[in-house]
C-alpha cells in the first residue's frame, strides 16, 4: 500500500524537526516491578499499598509477580509475605521462608520447593 502524498510530506517534516536526546536514559521498565522498594528493605522491613474495595487480589498477585522478576534479575535472597489490612496490603520481607530449607534438606529443588511438594518416595 503507499503511502498518501500528505502523509509522505508530514513525516517529512517530523523528520526535520525531531530533537535527539543523548542524555535520557532508558528505564528498566514500565509499572510495577522496579516501582516496589525491595532493593531498600532489609529482613524486618515491611510498606503498605493502598488497594481500592475488591482489588487487593490481583494486586497481591501483581506485588508477588514483581518480588519474582527482582529475584530472578536482582537479588536472589529476596522473600516476601504480604497481609491484608484495613484500606490496603502490607507486605514484609523475611528470611527464607522455612518450608524452603525443609524442601532443600529433603534435596528437592526449584519449583518444587516453591510448591512445597512431598516427596513420593
Amino acid at each position: 500500500m503507499k503511502k498518501k502524498p500528505e502523509l509522505r510530506e508530514h513525516i517529512g517534516q517530523l523528520g526535520r524537526t525531531v530533537q535527539i536526546d543523548t542524555d535520557r536514559p532508558i528505564p528498566l521498565t514500565k509499572g510495577l516491578p522496579y516501582s516496589l522498594p525491595f532493593e531498600k528493605m532489609e529482613v524486618g522491613h515491611s510498606f503498605f499499598l493502598p488497594v481500592y474495595a475488591g482489588g487487593s487480589q490481583a494486586i497481591m498477585q501483581k506485588v508477588r509477580d514483581s518480588a519474582g522478576r527482582f529475584r530472578r534479575n536482582i537479588d536472589s535472597t529476596l522473600h516476601i509475605t504480604m497481609r491484608q489490612e484495613a484500606g490496603g496490603i502490607r507486605v514484609w520481607r523475611i528470611t527464607e521462608p522455612a518450608h524452603y530449607k525443609s524442601a532443600r534438606e529433603r534435596g528437592l529443588k526449584g519449583t518444587a520447593i516453591q510448591r512445597g511438594k512431598k516427596d513420593r518416595h
